[in-house]
């Protein structure tokens, strides 16, 4: 098997691990984000060893969706944004997206639309995204 292969793999058996994670983890949000920051470190460190410019694209939009969702998760937690809820099928969006995904890369397919989904997903936690979803442009 050679290292491309085996670091395929290596980034399935990671979002494998991350999904069923987020799936048992479905009474508790927090809990679920913590599992969704896995992907983008598998993928990244897939790079490290085999260098692709897919894994790199998914770890950067998947880094940046955690960190946005994150940031949502805090700012509402914290109540410094009293004006934004978090939606109870934000996580089952990323869940259901981390599967397509898993699937595209089980499968050596290109997954770029699925990371455009991710980032979709992200920005409708933003204030703006927000907004967008209110005038129904936008949904998880």
């Amino acid at each position: 098997m050679d290292l491309k292969t085996e670091l395929t793999r290596k980034i399935v058996e990671e979002l494998d691990f991350a999904i069923a994670s987020m799936e048992r983890e479905v009474e508790s949000p927090f809990r679920q984000l913590y599992f969704f920051s896995i992907p983008p470190g598998a993928f990244v460190r897939a790079a490290n060893f085999a260098y692709d410019r897919s894994w790199i694209f998914a770890h950067f939009v998947l880094q940046s969706a955690y960190q946005t969702v994150k940031q949502r998760f805090d700012q509402v937690v914290q109540k410094i944004d009293r004006h934004t809820e978090l939606d109870e099928s934000l996580m089952q969006s990323l869940i259901a997206e981390l599967k397509k995904l898993r699937e595209r890369v089980a499968d050596g397919e290109d997954f770029s639309d699925v990371l455009e989904r991710v980032s979709e997903i992200a920005y409708a936690t933003t204030g703006n995204g927000t907004y967008q979803r209110a005038r129904g442009n936008v949904d998880f």
